[in-house]
């Protein structure tokens, strides 16, 4: 199916995002927006590492 994301790929997504957040939230003055985007890269982390077991316990 064109546009799928495979279960590799969705991790790499989750990765890339959570980083994206991370690095967002080590730059920011913004108490605030620090904790917003620290938050989403923890869930998306979450979400990564959810989407590896799901991986690695379906043979």
């Amino acid at each position: 199916m064109e546009g799928r994301i495979d279960e590799d790929d969705g991790a790499a997504v989750f990765y890339e995002a959570s980083d994206f957040f991370a690095r967002a939230a080590a730059k920011s003055d913004d108490a605030t927006h620090r904790r917003i985007f620290e938050r989403a890269a923890y869930t998306l982390f979450q979400k990564e590492l959810e989407a590896f077991a799901l991986r690695v316990s379906d043979p």
